[in-house]
Order: C-alpha cells, then sequence, then structure tokens
C-alpha cells in the first residue's frame, strides 16, 4: 500500500512554505494534524516530508482494510502501523468515524512516536473526534498555492527580485525609504497574478502548461470535491443543489449575502441554506467576511459578503476564464484574489459600510484597524476618507494593478502581487 501511495508523488516537488512551519515542531509530542481544500496538495507535502525522514510510515484511510483494523482494532493497528516506526503518516483520516479516541490511545501509549495526519474538512475532523485531543494536537491549514508560492513555481528569478522587494517592505511602509520597484517589473508581475487570478492556486491547475489543461482540472476538481466530499464524507445525497448554490454564490462573490434573495433562487429554505453555507465554509469553498462596526445605527452590522478560497474553483463553477483585462467582473475577481492570498493569515478578514452606502473592501485589525480597498486604478476614495475620518487608521492601502507610491502620508498605492506580504506585514505574523 505504501509503495502505490508514494508512486502517486510527482516527479516535480513545489515547495510549500508550510513544509518549513510542520519540520519546527517535528520534534515536539503534539500530533500535526493538516487540513485544506480537497487537492490542495495535502497528500503531496505530506510524501515529501516522509521521504526526508528516516524511519517513517506512510498509510492512507482510503484503504478501507487499514481504515477498519484502525476502527476495529487499534492495539493491533497499532502493532503493524506505528510500533517499528519512529513517525506514522495517515492521509484522509476525516475518514476514521472515532478517529480522536484512537489517535488519543496512540498519542498516550506511543509518546515517543510522530503522528501527522491530513484531512479535508476541518469542521467533519472535529466532530469525529479532535475535540478529544485537547493539547495533544497541532491544526495546519494548506491551502492552494499562495501567489508567492505559484510565482516561485512560474519565474525563479521574478521571484528572488519579489522576494527582495518583500524584505524592504515594512521598511517603505514605516520610513521614507525607497522600494525601487520598477515599472517593467511590476508589468511582468501582473501578468502573472492576472494569470493566477483567472485560474487559481490549485497544484495540479498550477502545473497544467495548457489553458485547456487548466480548465478540464478545474472541473474535475469541482466534480470531485462534489462526489467525495459532498457524498462520501457529509453523505449529502443532494450534490446537485449545492452545485447550484455554488454556482449562485459565485456570481455574488464580493457582495452583501442577501439570504432570502439566495434562498428563493436556490430553492433551499432559510435554515436549510444556512446550513449549506456552513458545509461550504468547514470544506474550504467559500468563506463568509463579516462587517466591522462600531455603531450599530450607521453602519452595517450583520450582512456578511462571501468569498472564495480559489478564483479558478469560483470561475470553474460558472465556466467563464476570459482573461482579466475581458471580463465584467474584474473588480471582484481582483478583491476575491485579496481575500485568497490574506486567509493564509487571518480568518478574521472584516468589511466596513455604513448604511449610506460608503464602503471599504477589507479592514484587518491587529494592534491597530488598518482599511484595505482593491481598485483596478489607483484612487483615494470618498469612503475611504470616510473611513479615515472616522477611525484614524495609522495607514490606509489601495492595492491596484499598476502603481507603487506613497499618495499622501498615511495613504499608500501598492500592486496586488504584493497582496499576501501585504496582509502578513499587517498581522504581524
Amino acid at each position: 500500500m505504501e509503495q502505490n501511495i508514494i508512486e502517486k508523488m510527482p516527479h516535480e516537488y513545489v515547495k510549500r512554505d508550510l513544509e518549513d512551519r510542520i519540520w519546527e515542531y517535528m520534534d515536539k509530542p503534539e500530533i500535526i494534524c493538516v487540513t485544506g481544500p480537497r487537492q490542495s496538495g495535502k497528500t503531496t507535502l505530506l510524501l515529501k516530508i516522509h521521504n526526508d525522514l528516516g524511519n517513517s510510515n506512510f498509510i492512507s484511510f482510503e484503504d478501507r482494510e487499514i481504515l477498519a483494523l484502525f476502527e476495529e482494532d487499534i492495539k493491533d493497528f497499532a502493532k503493524l502501523y506505528l510500533k517499528d516506526y519512529d513517525q506514522l503518516i495517515i492521509d484522509e483520516f476525516q475518514y476514521a468515524e472515532k478517529g480522536g479516541k484512537k489517535l488519543k490511545y496512540l498519542h498516550d501509549h506511543y509518546p515517543n512516536k510522530k503522528i501527522l495526519i491530513t484531512g479535508s474538512s476541518v469542521s467533519d475532523m472535529t466532530v469525529k473526534g479532535l475535540k478529544h485531543l485537547t493539547g495533544r494536537i497541532l491544526i495546519f491549514q494548506l491551502y492552494p498555492f499562495s501567489f508567492e508560492e505559484f510565482l516561485r513555481y512560474k519565474d525563479k528569478k521574478l521571484y528572488d527580485i519579489y522576494e527582495e522587494k518583500i524584505k524592504k517592505l515594512d521598511r517603505w511602509i514605516r520610513s521614507d525609504s525607497d522600494l525601487d520597484l520598477s515599472l517593467n517589473i511590476i508589468s511582468r508581475l501582473e501578468e502573472l497574478r492576472k494569470e493566477y487570478t483567472v485560474y487559481g492556486g490549485y497544484p495540479r491547475v498550477v502545473l497544467s502548461e495548457k489553458k485547456e489543461e487548466k480548465r478540464t482540472v478545474i472541473k474535475n476538481i469541482i466534480n470531485t470535491y462534489l462526489l467525495r466530499e459532498i457524498r462520501d464524507v457529509l453523505h449529502i445525497s443532494e450534490d446537485r443543489e449545492v452545485r447550484k448554490l455554488m454556482k449562485l454564490l459565485s456570481l455574488q462573490a464580493g457582495e452583501l449575502t442577501k439570504y432570502s434573495k439566495i434562498s428563493d433562487s436556490s430553492g433551499f429554505p432559510y435554515q436549510d441554506l444556512k446550513e449549506k453555507m456552513n458545509i461550504l465554509d468547514y470544506t474550504f469553498v467559500t468563506k463568509l467576511v463579516n462587517p466591522f462596526f462600531t455603531n450599530k445605527k450607521k453602519e452595517i452590522v450583520k450582512t456578511p459578503k462571501v468569498y472564495f478560497y480559489d478564483n479558478g474553483f469560483r470561475n470553474g463553477l460558472i465556466d467563464n476564464f476570459r482573461e482579466l483585462e475581458n471580463r465584467k467582473d474584474r473588480g471582484e475577481l481582483n478583491e476575491n484574489f485579496f481575500f485568497s492570498q490574506a486567509i493564509h493569515y487571518t480568518e478574521e478578514l472584516k468589511y466596513w459600510r455604513t448604511k449610506s452606502q460608503a464602503e471599504v473592501d477589507f479592514v484587518l485589525e491587529k494592534n491597530s484597524t488598518e482599511p484595505v480597498e482593491i481598485k483596478t486604478t489607483p484612487k483615494i476614495t470618498r469612503s475611504l476618507r470616510s473611513f479615515s475620518d472616522k477611525y484614524d487608521p495609522n495607514r490606509c492601502f489601495v492595492l491596484n494593478e499598476s502603481q507603487i507610491e506613497k499618495a499622501e502620508e498615511n495613504i499608500f498605492y501598492l500592486p496586488l502581487a504584493f497582496s499576501g506580504p501585504l496582509a502578513r506585514f499587517l498581522l504581524g505574523t
């Protein structure tokens, strides 16, 4: 079984940023759990770690015989798959019905062994027992390639220049130092960002050279999600209705989520709709971004916005892979691009909107409250001024497709390609 799994590992491994973080905890006692969207690269990442370890065992709960033994006789399971190894890696752990209790047994009875698991649904993993592992487990999310990972694969020399500029980003924001980013480099970064914004960051998509192949792979990812995650793991039979709901949401990405309207269009009653949207959230398809507010009388306080974890998945649902310049939803895709980068560093993104319809696309909070606007061409909107007047943020950012500049003392124009590094800087991660 192990040999068959290892043979599935691609010849070309693309380094994931999460790999270094996992290695930092390999000598710690906690179980390591890697969750994330299906086909985001969890198996490949853990196989890479497995191959770099000296005496580890890699198994998958897609093998029903191994899964049955784990569920029926944990002692014999341990003798076969853990006792003679230093590490045990279990892929597709979400199929285990009582996984948490069994893992607790392995952790407590084999304290000198390291256990790593992967799973595709964070809520499903929690429901099936990770709650039994409080204090014994560390959970990491692996999303599709970030733009930084994508760029590192697509153009290593350009990435090296980009990385050099990232290291200077905080000094540029904090002081009068020059980021020294030429229009030529901005243009090259933007060209690749536009490709990423249309096709997304799923590893198999990124590794596909031809656009037609990318489209085929994305459609396969959607179909596999509906078959394996919706039917097999969550046991939901109406996958056509879930597909219809996802398509409706893809057409409203970045807009205020009006449940009554979506309920009418999808055919889901209100409570059923909320349940299905929660499923899309904890299976890493969409996420609701809630409003930032301090004044309930003047600001929106309840209605969330919906964003997709991956633009390629979203575009596959509506079968639209036209180039960014030729799209009516260009602004929405750029917003979703920022979301897909910032989500690597925080799940607490917010937006701001007043009842008089002044709006800021994103608000990031850590030590301060800082607004981020997403624009095709850079400009300081009246809404941004309004937010600045009300909350007096240290800095305001306008991410755009073409320009880097300190527009005013505390207002910065920055290319969209720097979305991830900016979020990382603002959040101190």
